[in-house]
């Protein structure tokens, strides 16, 4: 038997603040202990839906800030098409797919159709749907064309990218 000294709140009006002897049996320990268990588990439910929140707000900044930096290397195209695959949020299988048929960028994803994409080893239905969600939140879609999208336009890119960063770290000296 187990004996656990406790403050009953619910009743404050009653016992204002009295301390109650309980006695608990070991079938009472073990209902107890399985309530425990189940809150456990629902606040570990809570704590992921609280995690899926902040990290959709983390991408909501994130596209805010690359309309933000779209407009000060005055870029072609929508700057969240050049966010690198691998850190999209994808799953490892889908993000190792991508990555090893060349989709480096979600200006190379956005291009592709969905037989193209389903035609890469490994990429099957789920994928695609996984795909294609990113894509939808990004308001983007599949087979999009965009005219400047090309190697030497990413090349152009990359070098703004690259000389902006090393001004901004000489203008923090």
């Amino acid at each position: 038997m187990i004996i656990i000294l406790w403050l009953i709140e619910g009743s404050k009006k009653i016992m204002e603040g009295k301390k109650v002897l309980v006695s608990l049996t070991d079938e009472d320990v073990h209902c107890f202990l399985q309530a425990i268990s189940v809150q456990t588990v629902k606040l570990e439910n809570y704590l992921d839906r609280i995690s899926n929140d902040i990290k959709v707000i983390k991408e909501a900044i994130k596209t805010e800030l690359a309309h933000r930096e779209q407009e000060k290397l005055d870029l072609p195209f929508n700057p969240i098409l050049l966010r690198k695959i691998e850190n999209c949020g994808l799953s490892v299988r889908s993000t190792n797919a991508l990555l090893n048929n060349n989709i480096l960028y979600i200006g190379d994803l956005v291009h592709q159709s969905q037989r193209s994409l389903l035609a890469i080893p490994f990429l099957g239905r789920k994928s695609l749907n996984e795909i294609k969600w990113l894509l939808y939140n990004m308001g983007l879609d599949l087979e999009m064309h965009i005219p400047d999208w090309n190697p030497e336009t990413l090349a152009k890119i990359n070098q703004k990218i690259k000389s902006n960063v090393s001004n901004l770290v000489l203008e923090n000296r």
